[in-house]
């Protein structure tokens, strides 16, 4: 059987709207049952402060700040991580080295992958080309 996020609950911290709502349908459409999206920090923090979540992407640079040490406090809660950026540097992963980091731009199966390898499934990278509605690249810039 195929890996998949059936059933899985995913935060998406992005403040850019296209890129936001494309991560979202991506998710949706690899099986996501709830996808909860924030443009800062503020609204992120609201959102695990109230709700739990299988996974999360975050992008580093917000609005509001950088988003690093809200990815700290999702790991240490044993929240897989992914950082979906165009910023990340050596620096930033050494700060959460438990988190999947995945350039922009990438494609839906490479966001679906990191998911699943932030999640632990082992082989998450040698999977399939997973088959997303979008068929668009998920982030040109950050």
């Amino acid at each position: 059987m195929t890996p998949s996020l059936k059933d899985l609950a995913i935060l998406i911290v992005e403040n850019e709207f296209l890129l936001a709502i494309n991560l979202e349908t991506t998710m949706r459409d690899a099986g996501a049952a709830k996808v909860e999206m924030a443009a800062s920090l503020a609204d992120a923090q609201k959102l695990v402060d109230q709700k739990s979540f299988d996974a999360a992407i975050l992008d580093i640079r917000l609005m509001d700040g950088d988003s690093l040490p809200l990815a700290q406090q999702l790991i240490r809660q044993g929240v897989p991580v992914v950082i979906h950026s165009g910023h990340a540097n050596q620096a930033h992963t050494s700060l959460v080295p438990e988190a999947v980091f995945l350039p922009k731009p990438s494609t839906p199966t490479e966001i679906v992958r990191s998911v699943l390898k932030a999640r632990g499934v082992a082989g998450a990278f040698d999977l399939p080309e997973v088959e997303i509605k979008t068929g668009e690249t998920a982030g040109v810039s950050d």
